[in-house]
């Protein structure tokens, strides 16, 4: 265990000693990814573990990840309410993923961020900031990176959509992209 712990953090012994502890004690809590890969590394080193989805409970010698929940705005149609949804890891296929990321990605960019923020999963892929739409829906840019990078499932509605238009977002005219904007309370 401590070997997996010093893998993930560069601690002086002592301190590994007290973090190996607290696991044991306490559980470790992160994203689905993050408490995959690291129940993944635990069992490689004969040590219990299991990802649940709700408070660490004590089950003997196993030791409990909990996976916290990462929540997003996904793409919606014009004028529907904002909502969240849940980011849940190798919902798609890799070839839908592939299609829905190139065409989150290639529709009429209406606001675009100069730099990238750390995604909401694991804080370790750059994402990109910005608003995008193709006439009929909006969405955060960063949707792209988290379909592509994790598999994440926007919405069926969405991909239903995106499957009609063939994955080809359609090229929108000035005016059309100027009143998304304006509905959106976007500066053009």
């Amino acid at each position: 265990m401590m070997r997996v712990i010093r893998s993930r953090e560069s601690l002086p012994l002592h301190e590994l000693r007290d973090a190996a502890g607290d696991l044991v004690a306490n559980g470790r809590l992160g994203t689905l990814a993050e408490m995959s890969l690291l129940r993944e590394r635990l069992e490689d080193h004969g040590v219990r573990a299991e990802v649940v989805f709700a408070t660490p409970r004590p089950s003997g010698r196993t030791i409990s990840l909990v996976k916290r929940v990462v929540h997003l705005s996904p793409p919606k149609r014009l004028g529907d309410p904002d909502t969240r949804t849940a980011l849940v890891p190798h919902s798609l296929t890799e070839a839908e993923a592939e299609l829905l990321a190139e065409y989150l990605e290639s529709a009429t960019a209406l606001a675009i961020a100069a730099s990238r923020v750390p995604d909401r999963m694991t804080g370790r892929l750059l994402v990109r900031p910005g608003v995008m739409t193709d006439g009929e829906w909006v969405w955060n840019l960063d949707w792209a990176d988290y379909v592509r990078a994790y598999r994440v499932d926007p919405s069926q509605q969405f991909r239903d959509h995106a499957r009609r238009r063939d994955y080809v977002p359609v090229e929108l005219h000035e005016d059309r992209v100027q009143e998304v904007a304006r509905a959106l309370h976007i500066p053009g």
